[in-house]
């Protein structure tokens, strides 16, 4: 219901700025055949959002949706959108899209590139982990918690002062398990963990409480 109302909005609401609310939101919504299928009308220039023109970061974020859902013409399609933006952005754009593609090898290769000696710049590996650890994904991105909370000491000596809320906040937010908030549990019970990195695993552990409360309360199947 959500999604077939962003649709609704995004084409047929009055105030611009709604449409373009709706829009934004429907990238995220999208994960029925339907609502991926607006988004490739979108792309493909078969539907407009009415008095607004696409950015290239706009058309990379729906590819970015339809690779995490793993569309069936998803490839096809980056391979169009990477022959016509041939911007250092575009390339950018490109990276952040393939973390969201949902094969163990793809995050297994991502990873290892965000704590090695990366040939990408940091901005690059931020803005895609969000893509890696995409909500749909949480069955292949959460054997990677346990890691991403050992590598802490090694991103705050080697990253900037904003990577290291941006990479818990990655990690934890979109996890829904018990078993992973056992594990950051556990992590904050490291001998040695300095104040300030357990101030920041605890402030962004709140979304992860949270969706283990509502989903122990209010159980489905």
């Amino acid at each position: 219901p959500l999604e077939r109302l962003a649709g609704t909005q995004m084409l047929g609401a009055a105030d611009r700025d709604l449409r373009i609310a709706a829009f934004r939101a429907l990238q995220d919504l999208a994960d029925t055949p339907d609502g991926l299928q607006i988004l490739k009308r979108l792309l493909r220039g078969d539907l407009d959002v009415p008095g607004v023109a696409l950015r290239p970061l706009d058309r990379w974020t729906l590819l970015t949706t339809l690779v995490a859902h793993a569309d069936p013409e998803a490839d096809a399609l980056v391979d169009i959108e990477s022959a016509r933006d041939v911007s250092g952005d575009g390339a950018k754009f490109r990276y952040i899209t393939e973390a969201a593609r949902p094969e163990p090898g793809q995050k297994q290769a991502y990873f290892k590139d965000y704590l090695d000696v990366s040939s990408h710049p940091e901005d690059w590996i931020v803005d895609s982990l969000r893509a890696f650890n995409y909500w749909n994904q949480t069955s292949l991105t959460e054997p990677y918690v346990r890691p991403a909370l050992g590598a802490l000491g090694q991103i705050k000596r080697e990253r900037k002062i904003f990577f290291t809320l941006e990479w818990l906040g990655a990690f934890l937010e979109d996890q829904q398990s018990a078993d992973v908030q056992s594990t950051v549990k556990q992590y904050l019970a490291t001998p040695g963990l300095g104040d300030d990195l357990r101030l920041k695993i605890l402030q962004e552990k709140d979304e992860l409480d949270r969706t283990v409360a509502i989903r122990r309360a209010y159980p489905h199947d």
